[in-house]
């Protein structure tokens, strides 16, 4: 694919970056992963009974974990609850000892071989206990009580406790401070009828979590099958650190395409609105045999029939790779005797096309996290940079007190004062101007810049039409050497991703770039907004990133037609046109 999505990292210039957790733990820094100071992209995979089901074995533990690391994934989600009778946790609070050791073990294994473990707490579904359980224990009705029963709330709590509390009777290590875990997942799947109930105790638990273990990263699990869902259940949760998303076309109904639109819509979401990383956390596809799932349900690896499926994995993986998605847990891995319950397993070796997609996949995002990083050059909301004030025709809302701009109360740059009067066709309207004035901290001579991003807001105000148009320009080299990139519509009232792809630009050759305006058709008079510029390298760049500041020039347009390409767009909800509220 094509598209690209900007790949953000909110690092203030001028300043540090926030102090990350010891070298062995994963975490984040703005909208991406860090393992041991680099990036840390992941191809992974889910198996949840490895050890919590009183069936599974250590020689079933090491087989799917073996096969993992063999395969060249990083992560391994799998669960960390098993309520109800026979489970680990047979009654609130009492856990079958034998059984949480398979636990340990798992922990241990992962350990060894260097991978990384996703834990949830409990499942929505009654499968391995879930919420219906806790509400059963707690004696009351309905699935939903859950969030809100009393009795419920403690007796997740004392299970989180439990958990994050645990010492490893193989390594001697405490869970909470076990860096075999990459996070930990307040629920699988969680649901509820009253998104407010859901939202409310998303952040009440995820300040609980943290309040005991601050070495680990924390997320909800969430499917954010709806994107109302999956923006409420994410948006401004300081404990929450990673946003979640799983896909099932088959259960869904949706072919390829549907599928990598709704993936890419939520990295979109979670890149530049909710400012955190974002996994594909669960992912399956049914095997191409009739009826799917397996009458009776027995391995079936290496039976083939597995095209439809390829095609949706690597489908899936080119989007979450090409669109800077954090990492992706296909569902499911078995170890060789499992039975297929869902149809949708994958056994290594054995189903030889499909596993040969996943292992390229890992080694795709491997070399990414040695290859690529983004280098943020402005965070607009900041006020600790030496501005140079020269707008031409635009205006550049100041305070009196200050040398440099004051951001609009959205946190990015407002200039006020665009005219553009396309009415009669086709007009090029000027330009928002940068202009480089400090290399900064980092000598970046050499450095190929592969894009330039920036985000880009227009208010829908009455009476102006939808044809405003904006372009990234970038201007090197002694004389009037000029590369512009295509035109993009700009959604009036919605933030726009704007970009302009330089074929490996050296950095020392930059010398003034900005933002074209133009309307067809149509008249645009008002504010606009920037935020988030972001430059994209083939090489890895150290924070903190030290580059700019600016001079403005209005410049006189070019009045010819270029091609038009519809840019996606972001959402803001219509009682706050100007606002964008980051986690």
């Amino acid at each position: 694919m094509s598209r690209r999505v900007l790949f953000l990292a909110l690092i203030f210039l001028f300043t540090v970056p926030a102090v990350l957790p010891a070298q062995d733990f994963v975490g984040v820094s703005g909208t991406q992963f860090t393992f041991q100071g680099k990036p840390f992209y992941y191809a992974g995979t889910n198996n949840y009974y490895l050890g919590i089901d009183p069936g599974s074995s250590t020689r079933a533990i090491d087989e799917v974990l073996t096969d993992a690391k063999a395969m060249g994934l990083s992560v391994v989600r799998t669960w960390g609850f098993n309520d109800g009778t026979g489970g680990l946790q047979t009654a609130p609070g009492v856990y079958d000892e034998a059984l949480f050791q398979k636990l340990d073990y798992t922990v241990k294994k992962a350990g060894d071989l260097g991978l990384k473990l996703i834990i949830p707490f409990v499942n929505n579904w009654d499968d391995y206990g879930g919420m219906t359980q806790y509400a059963h224990w707690a004696g009351s009705t309905g699935h939903d009580s859950f969030y809100t029963d009393a009795q419920c709330r403690t007796y997740y709590k004392n299970h989180v406790s439990a958990l994050l509390n645990r010492t490893n009777t193989y390594t001697g290590t405490a869970y909470k401070d076990d860096p075999a875990i990459m996070a930990w997942e307040l629920a699988n799947e969680p649901r509820a009828a009253n998104g407010g109930t859901l939202k409310n105790w998303v952040a009440d638990m995820s300040t609980y979590v943290k309040g005991i273990d601050a070495n680990h990263l924390l997320t909800t699990g969430v499917e954010g099958k709806t994107m109302a869902d999956f923006r409420a259940l994410h948006r401004c949760m300081p404990d929450i650190d990673f946003a979640t998303m799983h896909i099932y076309p088959d259960y869904w109904g949706m072919n390829l395409a549907a599928s990598q639109q709704y993936v890419d819509e939520r990295i979109v979401e979670a890149k530049t609105m909710l400012r955190m990383p974002v996994i594909l956390e669960e992912f399956g596809k049914y095997r191409d045999t009739t009826p799917p799932v397996p009458e009776p349900a027995v391995p079936t690896g290496g039976t083939g029939h597995t095209a439809t499926r390829d095609q949706f994995y690597q489908g899936l993986y080119d989007v979450v790779r090409e669109n800077h998605g954090d990492g992706s847990n296909f569902w499911i891995l078995y170890h060789d005797t499992y039975p297929d319950y869902d149809g949708m397993g994958v056994y290594s070796p054995a189903d030889t096309t499909t596993t040969a997609i996943i292992q390229a996949e890992a080694s795709k995002m491997t070399v990414k996290n040695a290859v690529t990083q983004a280098a943020p050059l402005f965070d607009f909301g900041t006020g600790t940079q030496g501005w140079q004030c020269d707008w031409g025709g635009l205006e550049l809302y100041q305070t009196e007190l200050r040398g440099f701009p004051v951001p609009a109360a959205n946190g990015a740059l407002e200039v006020t004062g665009l005219v553009v009067d396309g009415t009669s066709g086709w007009v090029d309207g000027g330009a928002v101007r940068f202009i480089p004035w400090n290399w900064g901290v980092m000598d970046f001579s050499g450095e190929a810049i592969e894009t330039f991003a920036l985000q880009v807001f227009a208010p829908d105000l009455p009476g102006e039409g939808d044809g405003l148009k904006a372009s990234f320009y970038i201007h090197t080299g002694n004389g009037w050497d000029w590369h512009e990139g295509a035109w993009f519509d700009l959604a009036l009232g919605q933030w726009s991703e704007i970009f302009i792809e330089t074929e490996g630009l050296d950095l020392a050759s930059l010398r003034d770039f900005g933002v074209h305006f133009a309307a067809d058709g149509t008249t645009y008079e008002g504010p606009v907004y920037l935020d988030y510029l972001t430059a994209e390298t083939a090489v890895p760049l150290p924070a903190p990133v030290i580059l700019f500041g600016s001079g403005v020039a209005c410049l006189i347009g070019i009045r010819r037609r270029r091609s038009t390409y519809r840019v996606r767009t972001y959402e803001i909800e219509e009682q706050r046109m100007y606002v964008k509220e980051y986690h």
